[in-house]
């Protein structure tokens, strides 16, 4: 083999949807917050928004985001995270441009 991922029972285009998504990745802009809260069709939840190109974890933004007064219903967004973290700890892989 080739060093490519074999995936049992998948069909080809599910692989290439995936690459395409990846290739798609690198051409994308970055988060247009001011857009994203022109859309927002909610009273609390994404008005109060911090964003950041890259972070170790969204869990550190949002704490810092805490502890200056951030509003209720905030969210936080990275385009990137180095060392992102799930629940319970578990890591959460994010590539730039992707799991926004």
């Amino acid at each position: 083999q080739n060093g490519s991922p074999v995936v049992p029972n998948k069909p080809t285009t599910i692989i290439m949807l995936a690459q395409a998504r990846r290739a798609q990745s690198t051409l994308v802009k970055r988060f247009d917050v001011k857009k994203f809260k022109s859309l927002l069709e909610t009273k609390s939840v994404g008005r109060s928004i911090k964003y950041v190109d890259i972070t170790t974890s969204t869990m550190d933004e949002a704490d810092k985001f805490l502890k200056d007064g951030c509003n209720s219903g905030a969210v936080v967004l990275a385009d990137s995270q180095t060392d992102g973290r799930g629940r319970n700890q578990r890591p959460w892989l994010s590539s730039s441009g992707e799991n926004l």
